[in-house]
């Protein structure tokens, strides 16, 4: 059982999501701001009770498999809803404020599993792969308004790893990572791979040389929790 206590942001910050639509109805029409208020909350912790099982298998002395599953149930939640409080600025221009207030209407359930596969191919070989399905639901989904939808995590990740003592002292290791696309952020789905090679002298001394993302200069990778439209990071 978890615990995730009210943060500043959620209770005191007050700010300007987004207008709709940009440019107003119609002429003369008040342009609408959705403005988010923390300040009138009254916020209860949000809670999350999770399962977990998990077991390893030895096939023979080379072939080790790991296997985990998990279920969560998350309760009272924070979700921004329309609270229904309006207010119209009279300026150059007028604009309609509608008032978005933090409260506990959501709940939501998290399923996955994890496969994990060590092959041990020769004393100086090993290849390591994982695989990862998970699934996140939350009802109910206020879209813009709501921090945590379902299509912001990728349902499938992976990797594969190989580890090589090419010779005494030398070492050569290779890992190439996926993550399934992110339709709430447009992420597309991607690959990454990285190469390491290491140099460890008899005097203790070490050299390591890296290079990242070799199958592309960047992409795409997360987005981040906030308050509004979705936006993405970029790695």
């Amino acid at each position: 059982r978890a615990v995730r206590l009210p943060a500043r942001a959620n209770e005191d910050f007050v700010g300007n999501l987004l207008p709709f639509p940009p440019h107003g109805f119609r002429p003369g029409t008040p342009r609408t701001v959705v403005r988010f208020d923390g300040r009138t909350a009254d916020l209860d912790p949000e809670t999350l009770v999770d399962v977990e099982l998990g077991g390893r298998l030895t096939v023979d002395e080379h072939l080790h498999l790991d296997l985990a599953a998990y279920h969560g149930t998350y309760r009272d939640l924070t979700q921004g809803n329309l609270s229904g409080r309006v207010a119209l600025l009279r300026q150059r221009e007028p604009v309609l404020i509608a008032f978005v207030e933090p409260v506990n209407a959501a709940r939501g359930s998290a399923n996955g599993a994890e496969l994990t596969v060590n092959w041990t191919l020769r004393a100086d070989v090993r290849v390591t792969g994982g695989l990862a399905v998970s699934g996140f639901s939350l009802g109910p989904d206020l879209g813009a308004v709501d921090v945590s939808s379902p299509s912001r995590l990728p349902g499938h990740t992976g990797f594969l790893r190989s580890e090589w003592d090419v010779a005494k002292g030398w070492e050569l290791d290779a890992v190439t990572y996926y993550a399934d696309s992110v339709p709430g952020f447009g992420i597309p789905s991607w690959f990454r791979t990285d190469l390491h090679v290491g140099r460890l002298a008899e005097n203790g001394t070490r050299l390591e040389l890296v290079a990242q993302n070799l199958l592309a200069r960047k992409h795409v990778e997360f987005g981040p929790e906030l308050i509004g439209p979705p936006a993405a990071e970029q790695i």
